[in-house]
């Protein structure tokens, strides 16, 4: 108020409030815009006598002129005192000039930024397809399916899933199509206790308890995934309205993997074998466990039977604990007079 004061007392006309820039695109605010208005008007003005004319205290009209200078809107007399502001004509002709030629610059960095852009994601989306193996990967479409089929092709140990359904269809991310169980290859599956009774996967099922796997149901499934040798965790993205995975997240973390393991093996010990587990002769076994069945009743140790099956012996113990529990079998020796019982048993067959 002083400034306004002092600028009444000598008689100079005072800007009342500052105007929206109209050259703000030019790089003027408000404050420098007047300042260069006002210098058009009164030119050869000091410095106080212009921040007079503002009503603004000098230090700050010091730096609205700081920024016309810059601009090359405004220079300073030879006395060094007065200003002395560039007609429009020229400064802001020149100005709008290095401001079209750094715009143009601007789109060029734009361009090759978006290039660039559009160059990276192909390569991202190429390095998705092609490379798989990494701690976590996100595969869809065909790729999902192929890359599933890939996993399941080189399981080694064992393959454990868990399908809830969605539509009334079976998640395919977690029953995918499965050619044949490969020798020494465990295969344990849970589906929801509504699930076997769909005709849709009757034959699929059946196929899977043909070959030698093991198939329980619960009553509700907490979440869909696959797991081949505890080493890699599948889990589906989303499911399309017939049931099908629409992409599927591949985990290799081994604390991920560890934990989809552990929820398995909790959902195993409560699910009910398929079929009606007070009748063996319903749920027989595969030509796998009948070929170890016999082999045992033979009077082989698990490491002979292992060796003549082929597999590990950490595989021939997982299945004499399946087929024990099936039977309903406190010893092995209870086992085999149980099997024996049912038909179970039949001459070995293993390769040696």
């Amino acid at each position: 108020m002083v400034v306004r004061a002092e600028a009444t007392a000598r008689g100079l006309p005072v800007q009342r409030h500052l105007q929206p820039s109209r050259l703000l695109g030019l790089g003027l605010d408000p404050l420098a815009e007047s300042a260069y208005q006002a210098l058009l008007e009164r030119p050869a003005w000091t410095l106080q006598e212009l921040a007079l004319r503002l009503a603004v205290e000098p230090a700050i009209t010091a730096e609205a002129v700081a920024r016309l200078t810059a601009l090359e809107l405004v220079t300073a007399c030879d006395d060094g005192l007065r200003l002395r502001p560039i007609r429009p004509q020229v400064g802001l002709t020149a100005l709008i000039a290095r401001r079209e030629a750094e715009l143009a610059g601007s789109w060029r960095e734009l361009e090759q930024g978006r290039q660039a852009a559009a160059e990276l994601a192909t390569e991202a989306e190429e390095l998705c397809r092609d490379h798989r193996g990494g701690p976590a990967d996100m595969w869809w479409g065909e790729q999902a399916r192929s890359g599933i089929r890939d996993l399941l092709s080189s399981a080694s140990d064992e393959v454990i899933s868990m399908s809830c359904t969605a539509a009334g269809q079976l998640d395919r991310c977690a029953t995918p199509g499965w050619p044949g169980i490969a020798e020494g290859v465990g295969y344990r599956v849970v589906l929801t206790a509504c699930a076997p009774d769909d005709p849709r996967y009757a034959g699929h099922l059946c196929r899977l308890a043909r070959d030698g796997a093991q198939v329980r149901t619960v009553g509700r499934v907490p979440l869909s995934m696959l797991s081949v040798d505890r080493t890699v965790a599948v889990l589906p993205l989303g499911i399309s309205a017939t049931g099908r995975a629409a992409g599927v997240s591949v985990l290799r973390l081994p604390g991920a993997v560890a934990a989809m393991v552990e929820l398995f093996g909790r959902v195993w010990a409560e699910a009910t074998p398929l079929g009606d587990p007070a009748d063996p002769e319903h749920a027989g076994p595969g030509p796998r466990e009948r070929t170890l069945l016999a082999l045992l009743v033979a009077g082989s140790t698990d490491e002979s039977a292992a060796f003549r099956m082929g597999v590990s012996v950490r595989t021939v113990r997982r299945m004499v604990s399946g087929l024990m529990e099936r039977l309903g079998a406190r010893s092995r020796f209870e086992a085999g007079a149980l099997a024996a019982e049912h038909g179970w048993l039949q001459a070995p067959s293993a390769r040696r």
